[in-house]
């Protein structure tokens, strides 16, 4: 359940980014009541964006995916075209959504490379996992 909430979380937030919210947090704050995450779940999601974020390099958030995209990752490819596509155009005249502020300095796509490098680290993180030096999701 924690990863199921968690995945939806991350995609809303990758949408809303993408639609022109102004910053990750007022992101945040709207995604966490529409998904109603537990204390928990809010906790893990803070933990996965901050070691993600300190672990990405700056050419890992523009492009997070290889030149040549593994038959695996597709979708997710193609989802993360097109959020980069609807937050250019959203940045583009006549909406000219370019209000947008980070604590670390991220840019709007940078931020979207950010989630989605996210997402991809859920999804190879084990359920339960095997002591303290391969953590689970599951405690």
């Amino acid at each position: 359940m924690l990863r199921h909430t968690l995945t939806q979380a991350l995609k809303e937030l990758r949408t809303r980014i993408a639609s022109g919210d102004p910053d990750l947090m007022a992101a945040r704050h709207l995604v966490e009541r529409q998904v109603r995450m537990s204390p928990e779940a809010h906790a893990y999601l803070d933990r996965l964006l901050a070691e993600t974020r300190k672990e990405s390099s700056p050419e890992e958030l523009r492009e997070p995916f290889p030149e040549e995209v593994p038959a695996a990752q597709v979708v997710e490819h193609r989802s993360w075209e097109d959020a980069c596509e609807s937050a250019r155009r959203n940045m583009a005249p006549p909406l000219s959504l370019t209000v947008w502020r980070d604590e670390g300095g991220l840019t709007r796509l940078e931020v979207l490379g950010l989630l989605t490098l996210a997402l991809r680290r859920l999804a190879a993180t084990p359920e339960f996992g095997a002591g303290p030096l391969l953590p689970g999701l599951q405690r």
